[in-house]
């Protein structure tokens, strides 16, 4: 009797099968494409999971693994000064092209350049892969008396003379290890989000001086918090609180009477300890064991 054959087009699992049983079927990866359903004259068990089982009784068949092309948006936005002229907000399908757009300034500004640097005020999306935004930068055109205002970037970089009216990139110093950005502080106006790392001003017509500000990622006090497990018990205080890098009090695990100290959990072979320059929470728990002949006099270690 000749064996049914399973035929999985646009996935694996083909082959000659024993009739009446499930087999594994998986949909091919397709860069840009997602997969949507299975179909054809065999019955498969999850139809839109692209890893699943198909029934074959004693007839030959085929599922046919279907697939989506992939949409991606592009997204176009202006500063101050300016309008997109286009389409802002595209939906383009993988690797085909968008629509023109054009950055435009309003009278009195021109445009500088996109958010990726890019000073042609033309854009379009081209042979698309993946979903992209970008916001067109203006200046205000300046005149030869136009006075210039001082910009002061404390633990940044920004600083320089400019014209009032212009966006200005400010990017916080990276932080040093143990601490994180916060905020900017000072002459915060025209900052478009005081909480970003790195974000636009836009000038005011007065000097100014800002400055980014950084916090411990965790300032203390810290619990050290000692356990004794069966058959023992903690000398010493537990928990303690202690402030960042002090120390801890000494602690001693104890065992009972017929028992000996084994370890902590966190691995320290020695019944006393003492955290030195505390930089975490600890929570450790003390473990003992029965001595093999009670009859020998006892030991403990401290």
């Amino acid at each position: 009797m000749a064996l049914p054959y399973l035929t999985v087009y646009n996935g694996s699992g083909s082959g000659y099968k024993y009739p009446n049983a499930y087999y594994p079927i998986v949909a091919n990866t397709i860069e840009g494409y997602t997969f949507t359903r299975w179909a054809g004259t065999l019955s498969v068990l999850s139809p839109t999971s692209r890893s699943t089982s198909v029934w074959i009784g004693s007839v030959s068949g085929y599922v046919q693994a279907y697939f989506a092309i992939n949409y991606y948006s592009y997204t176009y936005s202006a500063g101050p000064g300016g309008q997109i002229v286009g389409p802002s907000s595209q939906s383009v399908a993988y690797h085909h092209d968008g629509e023109l757009v054009e950055a435009v300034p309003n009278a009195g500004y021109h445009f500088t350049a996109w958010s990726d640097g890019d000073t042609n005020p033309h854009k379009q999306p081209i042979n698309v892969e993946s979903s992209k935004s970008y916001t067109a930068y203006f200046e205000a055109d300046e005149d030869p008396g136009d006075p210039h205002y001082t910009l002061t970037v404390n633990s940044g970089s920004g600083d320089g003379s400019y014209v009032a009216g212009i966006a200005v990139e400010i990017v916080a110093d990276a932080p040093a290890v143990g601490y994180h950005f916060t905020h900017w502080s000072g002459d915060i106006a025209g900052i478009s989000d005081v909480y970003a790392s790195s974000t636009t001003i836009f000038t005011q017509a007065a000097n100014a001086a800002i400055t980014a500000n950084y916090a411990e990622d965790n300032p203390g006090p810290f619990t050290l918090t000692y356990t004794a497990g069966s058959h023992g018990s903690i000398s010493g205080d537990t928990p303690q609180t202690v402030a960042k890098n002090n120390n801890g009090s000494i602690v001693t695990a104890v065992p009972d009477d017929s028992y000996a100290f084994q370890a902590w959990s966190d691995g320290v072979l020695t019944a006393s300890r003492q955290e030195l320059d505390v930089i975490a929470d600890i929570s450790v728990t003390a473990n003992f064991v029965m001595l093999e002949n009670t009859n020998f006099p006892q030991i403990r270690i401290f």
